[in-house]
């Protein structure tokens, strides 16, 4: 039942193992950049009808004390897989203020998915710096180890350094350091088991996973540890059936099919616990057909089944520990928290952690109290909890506190007055975030992706929750603070895809991607196909980027398997015509862009031809892409990029060609974004290295705002401020829905004709020539912003000898049909 295997591996070098050092973020000169956080800093107060439980900070924590074996630690480590490495010195207290304590690095350190101190010297710490996200964000990327000697001041990358991005096995998640023998390190890189004998500044590769995962994900090594007492036997599991154990250090290794132990079905994950009270004595907890719990009583010589039941635990979530008061007593994280009674043949278990907290325990921590007692912390998608036996009842705290800003938003919106931002999360559904800071969670839960607010009345709001089923578009009237049931109307019969797009526009629609494109005009009920998008029917594609031409709704571009556009968006369903681009650009097995997929597509404000894709790439350079002709042709713009996937792109309207890339990075700034020549900027004042899943642009107080998958919401003002030229009408002109973002000037002999929404800029006047006309026809005219704004102007006949003759003309303006100006500073019709 022991495969034993020796393995010839040290001269073995893998092609993107390199000892290089990996350059800083952005050491440069902020260039008009200045971020501020937004929060959330703590877990979110609940709004109407949303427990407690539904709410934090987010993310999928480990967690580990300086040292566990002391009675009722205080100071908690907690990395997060997309935020960095974070300390509290005072978990103990009811609100434990945390702070991260990575980010000087600049490095791109983007997530931290395993770490380690060295045994009796908590000031020395291994990271494992990296991202792992298949779905939607389709991220493989690590840079190796980083080291510490100064409990995190600075850090040092050791000799396990990757040169080439975007690989499975360059992203670390455990490492292990030698209890006494201390310039022994170990480290697991997805399918890679590697070590050092100097503490860090040289690694050797020992092993490499010979078996694929059977569920379809990457195979990986899983779960790491050290025989008690004995730490030149090491136990290693594997995200398959594998079971490894080595008796040399890690030189040779004998591998165990847990099959041959009974456990049936396909094995997704295998992960470990041992007890230093008995070092004979190792649990395996298995992912396959429902749940499997092993023990061996000889080091692994051989295996008993203790339980074969479902604990709903998954791939993705299978804490497992064992009590240090306790050898019989196991805790599992999966969907709750489990306590595994352990007896002679058998075990039985129990919830002893429900929906009193957040769901999807990922990560587990048993320390003693000092009186013989476990506390558990349980790292869960919500954040922080611990756990406590009281009057044989288990209590949970949140102990998130403040400082643990390490929240995932897929997508955000921001209202044109600035009044608030709702966002999409991972696993706490839409987050609403105020500019002062505060914020608050509605009671929509689950996973959730993009929102859009209507643009003339910001009380509409729309997002996306998916959570046990197929994503479901919801709309709120209340400001996000209130959502209501499913929002599809129109929409049926489309397939159910893992992330919604959505946008709004200066015309009144809001619009939403999955196989097609929708729109829903103005506060209406029924959302419109936009014709059908040609997608491939043999794989589920679907859209996954689109972007609708500001100056004209009629120009639509849009990536599913490829970039699509039409040029008659608001035609009527039937006649609405989608083309595929040139070249295929985007496609796979295109060249030009070395492969990847585009993450984000871009049009001028004013010119709807001239577009900008962002792709999702490493080390091409090939990142942004430029199109003057509306896709006819491309030239890369992607000078000064650092070799990074660029997830969001974001125009600023009032400028020639400023354009902002939200990298995995952070954001960069380019003055002139459709020459080749020029080179995009630093722009991450304030900012730490995160990945910046999504940018936004505000108007009102010329600021941009972005969503971070990993660090929360963040604003800075504009790289250069926005200067809007006056609208000139020279002739008749009909405006069904307009925002007015600077000042209008109706020309002489011209008629301008308003109707339905109309929203003005503080700083703006409408300026009425004499012998031109000014339309309100059921026009709703009032202020986008503030308070005022500068209202309506009649130019005055001077009196010249034309008037005396003819009669005098002064600018005329009419109302009909219920038409209403507000908020005016003016004389004229004020509300």
């Amino acid at each position: 039942m022991i495969k034993r295997t020796s393995l010839l591996l040290a001269v073995l070098v893998m092609p993107y193992l390199m000892v290089c050092q990996t350059i800083p973020i952005c050491d440069t000169p902020a260039n008009g950049s200045n971020w501020r956080c937004l929060g959330p800093f703590s877990p979110p107060p609940p709004g109407l009808n949303a427990r407690p439980a539904n709410t934090g900070t987010g993310a999928k924590l480990q967690v580990k004390f300086t040292d566990p074996a002391a009675p009722n630690p205080q100071t908690l480590y907690a990395c997060t897989p997309t935020g960095g490495l974070f300390r509290t010195n005072n978990v103990l207290d009811s609100v434990p203020l945390w702070e991260n304590v990575t980010d000087s690095t600049r490095l791109p350190v983007l997530g931290v998915r395993g770490f380690a101190f060295e045994p009796g010297n908590p000031d020395v710490i291994y990271i494992g710096a990296g991202i792992r996200y298949p779905l939607y964000l389709r991220r493989y990327f690590g840079i190796g180890v980083l080291k510490t000697t100064d409990g995190g001041k600075s850090w040092q990358q050791t000799g396990l350094s990757f040169q080439q991005q975007g690989n499975w096995g360059t992203a670390c998640h455990e490492i292990l350091v030698h209890p006494t023998g201390h310039d022994t390190v170990y480290a697991l890189c997805g399918p890679f088991l590697y070590k050092s004998t100097d503490a860090g500044e040289s690694f050797v590769l020992k092993k490499t996973l010979e078996h694929q995962n059977p569920l379809k994900w990457p195979a990986a090594f899983r779960d790491i540890a050290f025989r008690p007492n004995e730490p030149d036997v090491l136990y290693l599991s594997s995200d398959a059936n594998f079971f490894y154990r080595s008796l040399d250090g890690g030189e040779s290794w004998e591998e165990t099919n847990v099959a041959d132990w009974g456990v049936e079905g396909r094995v997704g994950r295998i992960d470990i616990a041992v007890s230093a009270k008995n070092p004979d004595l190792v649990y395996l907890s298995c992912i396959s057909k429902t749940a499997a719990i092993l023990r061996s009583r000889d080091g692994g010589d051989s295996w008993q089944i203790m339980l074969d039941k479902n604990l709903n635990t998954s791939y993705e979530k299978n804490a497992f520990v064992v009590s240090p008061n306790d050898i019989n007593t196991l805790y599992c994280g999966g969907l709750y928290v489990v306590k595994v009674a352990v007896g002679d043949s058998a075990a039985s278990f129990s919830t002893i952690g429900g929906g009193d907290m957040h769901l999807d325990h990922r990560a587990l921590t048993v320390v003693d109290d000092g009186d013989g007692n476990d506390i558990i912390y349980s790292a869960n998608d919500g954040g922080l909890y611990r756990g406590f036996l009281q009057d044989k009842k288990w209590n949970w705290a949140d102990v998130s506190g403040w400082g643990l800003n390490n929240m995932q938003f897929y997508g955000i919106a921001v209202a044109e007055d600035y009044s608030y931002i709702p966002g999409g999360t991972q696993d706490l559904g839409i987050m609403v975030i105020y500019p002062d800071g505060s914020n608050l969670k509605p009671s929509v839960g689950g996973d959730g992706t993009d929102c859009a607010i209507d643009k003339y009345d910001p009380s509409y709001a729309y997002g996306i929750s998916w959570a046990l089923g197929p994503p479901r578009l919801l709309r709120s009237t209340e400001s996000g603070t209130k959502w209501g049931w499913t929002f599809e109307k129109g929409m049926e019969g489309v397939g159910d895809p893992y992330y919604y797009q959505l946008a709004s526009h200066d015309n009144g629609n809001i619009y939403a991607g999955n196989e097609d494109i929708f729109r829903l005009p103005h506060k209406t009920e029924t959302w419109l196909p936009i014709g059908d998008i040609p997608l491939p029917t043999e794989l589920p594609y679907k859209i996954t980027a689109m972007c609708v031409a500001p100056s004209d709704a009629n120009v639509i571009y849009a990536y599913g398997d490829q970039l699509y556009k039409t040029e008659n968006g608001m035609a009527v369903t039937e006649e609405v015509v989608w083309k595929g681009m040139a070249g295929n650009i985007g496609r796979a097995a295109d060249p030009v862009n070395g492969g990847a997929s585009i993450l984000a597509i871009e049009v001028d404000a004013a010119h709807p031809e001239k577009v900008w894709l962002g792709f999702n790439s490493y080390q091409s350079e090939y990142k942004v892409y430029f199109s003057a002709d509306g896709g006819s042709n491309w030239q890369n713009v992607s000078k000064g990029l650092p070799p990074y996937p660029v997830a969001s792109l974001a125009f600023q309207a009032g400028t020639e060609d400023v354009l902002y890339a939200g990298t995995d990075v952070g954001v960069f700034y380019n003055p002139n974004a459709s020459d080749p020549a020029s080179e995009w900027l630093c722009f991450n004042k304030g900012l730490p290295v995160c990945l910046v899943a999504d940018l936004e642009m505000n108007y009102c107080q010329g600021k941009i705002v972005a969503g971070t998958f990993g660090r929360g919401i963040w604003e800075s003002p504009f790289g250069i401020p926005s200067s809007f030229k006056t609208t000139e009408i020279s002739k008749d002109t009909v405006w069904d829905f307009a925002i007015l973002r600077s000042d209008v000037v109706v020309k002489k002999g011209a008629t301008l004709t308003m109707k339905g929404e109309i929203r003005a800029m503080p700083s703006v006047k409408i300026r009425v020539e004499k012998k031109a006309r000014l339309i309100l026809d059921g026009a709703h005219l009032k202020v986008l912003c503030g308070e005022t704004w500068n209202g309506i102007e009649l130019e005055e006949d001077n009196g010249s000898f034309f008037s005396f003759l003819f009669g005098k003309n002064p600018g005329e303006l009419e109302l009909k049909n219920g038409a209403v100006v507000e908020n005016t500073t003016s004389g004229l019709p004020n509300k």
